[in-house]
């Protein structure tokens, strides 16, 4: 539920910036507001997946999180 919420937001903040034509939303220039939202959108997304796919099994759950994480900083140290 909570997902969907911060979709719905993601997409308001961006229509509203797209609708008033400013030149920023929230203190950022309206391109950075658009990569915002779309990385919003996008974790959403994925993370809806990761919890629906490990419904009930939250210890592989986090153990898949766990490799995932280490996998990310082994690629942002190399």
């Amino acid at each position: 539920m909570a997902l969907i919420v911060i979709i719905v937001l993601a997409i308001g903040a961006a229509i509203v910036a797209t609708v008033l034509g400013r030149d920023s939303l929230f203190g950022l220039d309206l391109d950075t507001t658009m990569q915002v939202t779309a990385a919003v959108i996008m974790a959403s997304l994925v993370g809806a997946g990761a919890i629906g796919s490990f419904r009930g099994r939250i210890g592989e759950g986090l153990k898949a999180l766990l490799v995932w994480c280490l996998i990310a900083i082994a690629i942002m140290a190399g």
